[in-house]
């Protein structure tokens, strides 16, 4: 009788608490582990298995983890498109019990290649001199009890279930199994075995106690870069396995298999600035003559490049790399001491700089094209560098002199996307399933390439699932452009997708801002789904959200307000009213000609120096068409459009050059 497999992993604590943590490479890293891992389990269980059919995960041909690391997309090596669940009909006897035990025994010898790839890679695989120190470290530690790496149990929890299914064509049969599957599978947190850590508690995410001792602590801390572990007034930073997973296997197993591909992850603060660095490349060519701009790039880099230059030789005198350190301290001392100008950097301090500094996505292709020194290094330039308060002026005079301050923002964006009623869809049958299945992964595929395009970073995609950071001036056509592509990918199932986008500072605790994106997409979907909330969260000012529709009669009320927004002042997000409607609402005939008397009242008073007021008042008619027509579930869409509204503006002033989203 044919059997309906289902396994489902799950980190530890959930995905959420997966992919928090301090650094974007954490949640990359995180992203790209769990997805490699339900990959595995699929793999060796197709092979176990006398198995009839693939219902999910159903991988195109061009799938990155069918590729060969060569033959790779640049984009491709930037995320990870993750299988979001395994689910066989197979042929034959076979017990819950025996798949659960077939998908721990993949784990554990994926985590134990893992590791050993951890040791091994890049250091003997490509002959990288600068990490010769740190293979003489584990040759040495490895054999130690005290400074062996062993992940406890439960770091991924393994649920399975296995269920008869009479008639694998029989839609009503399919339906009871999945219903019969997810009362089986289910998912709990387990707390980690502390392993002699006396039970203090990881310095990253607090939850679990850390792995090993203190003399383990000590001996890492001495040999790794300061990238990695911190060493505080307190004592040493130290992680939970699934921290040390994601932070130092997780972060160098990537590099390692895709040493020629993918570049330092991006910072918060790199993204953030990723405006001001694509608006130089794309200006270059009538910048790069100009004096003043030179002029005040110079300045500015004479005034940030040595204590950068400094950093990356503490990172090499921390690995043993003490001829190279010595050549980036010699150069900062020398542009301090006006020695030696930014241009003029020795090749081998620049080749340093551009290897070992944050570079956000496309940009290390465009810079392949560039022979001029001075962008080169400015590019590099770190972006918690571009917002150093003791260097205000340079940058100041830096913007002015390239005309880049609409560009220049210390916001950025988290994009949370997810499809809506997925699960209705999957258990419809096997073959919406497979079909589904194939959809979602090659909406993934796609969703990578596009984020990517806006100069994002790809922190997860699982299926109908995604999550970027984005810069403020492309995210909200990035979050447009997702949703065209996944209405597109499952139009035959007239699929719809909520999403949240925070707007955040990027000094905002990561693991905050990472709720605030998930509480906002959540927001959308209670608001009646196929909806974006966009969230504003100044440091200065309390929280602003609002929820609207992709869509409505063939336009994009977001795009709408963001058009109105440019022939607009600010000081109308002061002047709209707070209290639209008030409950009553409902009781209009025709709501929306209330909406375009007092949207238009407010945009007329306060429009724009130099806006047409023909081109407001066809705006403001369009918006209260669209927005007017909403129902009872909507809620009060006046108070919607004037916070939504209120957003545009304060963006636009945040960001002025960004995009519209229309």
């Amino acid at each position: 009788m044919p059997k309906l497999v289902t396994v489902r992993l799950r980190p530890s604590g959930g995905i959420k608490t997966w992919l928090r943590g301090r650094k974007l490479a954490d949640s990359l890293a995180a992203s790209w582990l769990l997805g490699y891992l339900v990959y595995r389990v699929y793999e060796r269980l197709c092979r176990r298995l006398d198995v009839e059919r693939v219902l999910r995960p159903v991988l195109p041909g061009n799938h990155p983890f069918e590729k060969k690391p060569d033959n790779l997309e640049p984009w491709e090596t930037r995320g990870c498109v993750m299988p979001d669940a395994v689910e066989l009909v197979v042929d034959g006897d076979v017990s819950a019990e025996e798949v659960a035990r077939i998908a721990r025994e993949t784990v554990e010898d994926v985590l134990e290649d893992v590791l050993k790839r951890g040791r091994e890679t890049p250091w003997r695989c490509h002959n990288v001199s600068l990490y010769e120190p740190l293979e003489d470290w584990w040759e040495r530690t490895s054999g130690r009890s005290a400074a062996r790496v062993e992940l406890p149990p439960g770091l991924i929890q393994v649920s399975a279930a296995v269920v008869d299914l009479e008639e694998p064509d029989d839609e009503e049969a399919y339906r009871e199994a999945v219903r019969r599957v997810a009362s089986l599978v289910g998912t709990r947190a387990e707390v980690m075995d502390a392993r002699g850590s006396g039970g203090q508690p990881c310095s990253v995410c607090g939850t679990y106690p850390t792995v090993g001792d203190r003399e383990f602590w000590e001996e890492l801390s001495e040999r790794l870069p300061p990238q990695l572990l911190k060493r505080w007034e307190g004592g040493f930073e130290r992680l939970c396995a699934a921290c040390l997973l994601k932070r130092y296997f997780g972060t160098h197993v990537i590099r390692s298999w895709y040493l020629e591909k993918i570049s330092w992850i991006p910072s918060t603060a790199e993204v953030a600035i990723t405006p001001v660095k694509v608006g130089i490349l794309n200006r270059w060519e009538e910048l790069k003559d100009d004096g003043g701009f030179r002029e005040a790039a110079l300045g500015f880099l004479r005034e940030v490049l040595p204590e950068q230059l400094r950093q990356i030789a503490h990172y090499l005198r921390c690995v043993k790399e003490v001829d190279r350190a010595g050549e980036l301290e010699e150069a900062a001392k020398d542009l301090k001491r006006d020695r030696l100008e930014p241009e003029g950097l020795p090749e081998d301090v620049r080749k340093e700089l551009h290897r070992l500094t944050p570079k956000a996505p496309r940009l290390d292709e465009e810079l392949g094209d560039v022979e001029d020194s001075l962008i080169e290094v400015l590019l590099c330039v770190e972006g918690r560098f571009w917002y150093d308060p003791e260097a205000p002026g340079g940058l100041r005079e830096l913007l002015e002199a390239g005309d880049l301050e609409n560009l220049y923002t210390p916001y950025y964006a988290l994009l949370k996307l997810d499809g809506d009623r997925m699960g209705e869809l999957f258990s419809r049958d096997p073959e919406t399933t497979r079909g589904a299945s194939r959809a979602t992964i090659e909406f993934g595929l796609k969703a990578m390439r596009i984020v990517h395009g806006h100069y994002g970073v790809l922190l997860y995609c699982g299926g109908d699932d995604v999550f970027a950071a984005l810069p403020l001036h492309t995210a909200l056509d990035c979050a447009f452009e997702l949703e065209e592509t996944f209405r597109e990918s499952l139009k035959k199932w007239k699929g719809t997708c909520s999403a949240g986008l925070a707007v955040v500072h990027h000094l905002h605790p990561l693991r905050d801002a990472i709720d605030l994106a998930y509480r906002l997409e959540k927001r959308a979907k209670e608001a009646g789904r196929n909806r974006l909330a966009v969230g504003l969260y100044r440091r200065n000012a309390p929280e602003r959200v609002a929820v609207l529709k992709w869509e409505a009669d063939g336009k994009r009320p977001w795009g709408l307000l963001f058009e109105l927004a440019d022939l607009v002042s600010r000081r109308a997000a002061y002047h709209l009213p707070r209290d639209w409607w008030e409950g009553w609402w409902e009781e209009l005939d025709e709501p929306k000609n209330l909406l375009r008397s007092l949207l238009g009242y407010v945009a007329l008073r306060h429009r724009g120096e130099g806006a047409d007021e023909g081109e407001i008042v066809g705006l403001v008619e369009r918006i209260a068409e669209v927005v007017g027509k909403a129902g009872p579930e909507d809620g009060d869409p006046g108070a919607e459009v004037g916070r939504a509204l209120e957003i545009a503006l304060e963006l636009r002033s945040e960001c002025p050059a960004g995009g519209n989203g229309g």
